[in-house]
This record gives structure tokens, sequence and C-alpha cells, in this order.
């Protein structure tokens, strides 16, 4: 990652240093998580392993890194990728796996992303989407990387693909989750979308005593915040 070019930005906060890029959304996720702080009602604690889904170029693994046990970090995109791990790296990190690879609810080991060359950074997706750029990623089932790391708390901002992941984990690795908080993308569902957002609130709504969803959804919602707690 060469911070001279002209592509990139420095950004900071506190301790904490990026290297962001240049008239993109970086901006907007860096305003969302230092300042917004949409991931504050997850309580990471010490002994906590946290799942990223959706890393991006590592705002939320930075910031929470130092508050956790172990963070297991996914990010299938590759510039994202590097960047994830220049910033880790910039920050002198060293308890975060760092994955290239989406995660999905079934067995695929590879699929199709499209990749979003404009300024939306953080809204490559499996759906597909005409006239994108597209690549093969490789994919891992969301029940294995629970069980592989002993995951307890999930962050999850993966463009659509978070109804197939959390309809996808079995009642005994649910059992083993205490928190997760979500953006569910309803623009990803461009048939049914209500009806896949209240399905999926109520199968979360099985397995956490607390849900915080918003319920004045309508066809024309895009995005929102669902939280689940067990404490």
């Amino acid at each position: 990652m060469n911070e001279e070019n002209s592509k990139f930005y420095e950004e900071n906060v506190g301790k904490f240093s990026f290297i962001c890029r240049k008239d993109t959304i970086d901006n907007i996720i860096f305003k969302e998580i230092f300042n917004r702080e949409l991931y504050r009602k997850m309580k990471i604690g010490e002994n906590d392993v946290v799942l990223d889904a959706g890393a991006n170029i590592g705002l939320f693994v930075v910031k929470y890194a130092s508050k956790c046990k172990k963070i297991v970090a996914y990010e299938p995109e590759p510039e994202n990728f590097k960047m994830l791990k220049a910033n880790l790296k910039r920050n002198n990190i060293n308890n975060v796996v760092v994955l290239r690879k989406c995660i999905v609810g079934n067995e695929d080991q590879e699929r199709i992303l499209y990749v979003n060359t404009g300024k939306d950074t953080s809204s490559h997706t499996l759906t597909p989407v005409r006239g994108r750029a597209k690549i093969n990623v490789s994919c891992e089932n969301i029940n294995n990387i629970i069980e592989t790391y002993g995951i307890n708390k999930i962050k999850m901002d993966v463009e659509g693909a978070e109804f197939e992941i959390l309809m996808g984990i079995t009642n005994e690795n649910y059992g083993e989750i205490d928190n997760i908080a979500l953006e569910f993308h309803f623009f990803s569902f461009k048939k049914k979308k209500l009806e896949i957002y209240w399905e999926l609130v109520n199968r979360l709504k099985e397995n956490f005593w607390k849900v915080e969803y918003k319920k004045n959804v309508n066809e024309r919602s895009t995005m929102c915040m669902i939280y689940c707690r067990k404490v």
C-alpha cells in the first residue's frame, strides 16, 4: 500500500490511524463506526471472539480489537482486503485473523462477487447486479467459522447475504452466539423483501432474548440495523 499515492489519504482519530481512499464511501463508513457508533450495542469484552463479516478496510476491526480476545475478519474484495491488512499493520494489531473469503450459509466453495468499481467501495455483493465487474471468490460456511474459531459475537455487513447466512446458522451454533449487530439491506432483495425481513427477524427472536429492529418498514426501505442479545 503506497501511502503517497494520490488515491489515498490519512484519517486519524484518537490513537488510531487509517489509510482511506479519496472520493469514496470510506469516509462515510469511518463516520458510521467512530461518530454514529453503529456497533456500540455489541458490548464487546476481553474474553469475546468476534466475527467481522464484511470487514471492508478494517475500521471496525481496528477500533474494537483491543477490547476483545480475538477478531476473525472476512473480506472478499481484493483492494479492501489489502487495505484491511495495511490498517492492521499501521495500528500494530496482532489479535486479528484475516481471510479473503465470502461467508455463506451453504456448502459452496466458490461464488461470483459483483464488484462496485465506483465510489461505493462497500457495496460489493453476492447478489447479481447488471453491469458490475465480476470476480470469483472463495467461500466458507458460517457454521464452520463459528465452530473453528469459537465465535460468540458477530458484526455483519454483507450487502444482502445476511439472510442466507443467518438463516443457515444451526440452532446449536446459535446457542454459542450471545450478540449480533447487523445491517439489513432491503435493496438486495428485489422481490419479497418485506417477507424476507420479517422471516429473519422471527428467526432471530427464536434465538435471542432481545432483538431490536425497525418496525415501520415498507417497500421504500433501504437499510436498517438489527441488534440481538441474550443478556
